[in-house]
């Protein structure tokens, strides 16, 4: 048999019977694409989930963590243990289409990029979820749907979707891997916004299909803990990749805007706190996101007015966890100057 040209790793924590579901649909994976091998990156689960794998699925090899890594720990961890060329991320809440590994290294190779995202669906294959993606300006994630693009167009995208991916193993490494004080959530847009300053396009391929439940795993995180991921990660993707012309006369906007959200969640006890919570480790720690800045913006070869995606359509886009924090943060909208002053910036930047 060939050498496996693809590790297909899986982060897990936990809940045995999403595995059951995405484990047979690689198993039936088309022959034509390339050899994959399957990896379950296990996060010190406790349900039986290691036994599970072995006992019905011993085709699977496991990389046993001694804690939970998180997302972003986990699959850096894959990628260091990996020998393959490519890696494959895919979240546990999933099952797959035959042609889906096969057809996204097609765009990869077809296209000389080294980072393919998937069209991810919903379970029963009705509505897409992802075909691309952009931020605002506060670094908050925008999906696109079918009502956003067409998800049978493939295109540039300023980031791949984690969930859902496929990666150059020695370029990831090469860049840092995805951000592991991220833990979770937004750590896909910064190394897709990582990728492309350092001159490595993303690319869309909208025939290598997933199936997801949608956040099947992210459901049972707390908001409390969850508000520290949405808040910190999103300053912090801002904060390490835009360029510093533009960065300078941003940040106090941004402070601004986030204590607007704050006030708009307080009286949603405990919300508001729990997002001030978030604001404030982003800022207690940042001498931190300071060296990580300065790493990233040293490989810079792209400036960020010729990165697709990047704000397109949502400057000032706002952005709520629920139905209920949207409504609340629209309604606490920043005075005009602070409107004038965010388009002056992006005009600078050329992105519309």
């Amino acid at each position: 048999m060939n050498e496996p040209t693809v590790t297909i790793a899986i982060p897990h924590h936990g809940g045995w019977r999403h595995l059951q579901h995405l484990l047979p649909s690689l198993a039936e994976l088309d022959a034509r694409g390339p050899v994959a091998q399957t990896l379950v990156v296990d996060n010190a689960s406790t349900d039986g989930s290691r036994d599970f794998i072995r006992n019905h699925h011993p085709w699977v090899r496991i990389l046993e963590l001694p804690e939970n890594r998180f997302f972003a720990g986990a699959l850096n961890e894959c990628a260091r243990s990996a020998t393959t060329p490519w890696l494959a991320f895919l979240n546990n809440d999933m099952h797959v289409e035959p042609t889906w590994l096969l057809e996204a290294l097609a765009v990869a190779e077809e296209h000389d990029c080294v980072c393919v995202s998937s069209q991810i669906l919903d379970w029963d294959g009705s509505a897409t979820q992802f075909c691309g993606g952009t931020i605002n300006l506060e670094g908050k994630g925008f999906q696109w749907t079918e009502r956003d693009k067409d998800p049978n167009q493939e295109r540039d995208l300023l980031f791949a979707c984690g969930g859902a991916m496929l990666v150059k193993r020695d370029i990831f490494l090469e860049i840092g891997g995805f951000d592991s004080d991220y833990e979770m959530l937004f750590e896909d847009v910064d190394l897709g916004w990582r990728l492309n300053l350092a001159g490595y396009g993303v690319r869309y391929a909208p025939r290598s299909k997933v199936f997801h439940r949608g956040h099947a795993s992210l459901s049972e995180v707390d908001y409390a803990r969850k508000a520290i991921y949405y808040e910190r990660n999103s300053l912090a993707t801002v904060y390490k990749n835009l360029e510093g012309r533009y960065l300078d006369p941003l940040l106090p906007l941004l402070s601004q805007r986030s204590l607007d959200r704050v006030r708009a969640l307080s009286d949603a006890s405990p919300d508001g706190y729990a997002t001030l919570n978030g604001i404030q480790v982003f800022w207690s720690n940042l001498d931190m996101w300071r060296l990580k800045r300065d790493n990233v913006q040293a490989r810079r070869k792209v400036p960020d007015s010729e990165i697709p995606g990047l704000f397109t359509d949502l400057l000032t886009e706002p952005w709520g966890y629920t139905t209920e924090h949207r409504e609340r943060v629209s309604e606490c909208k920043p005075g005009l100057d602070d409107i004038a002053k965010t388009l002056d910036v992006c005009s600078c930047v050329n992105l519309s």
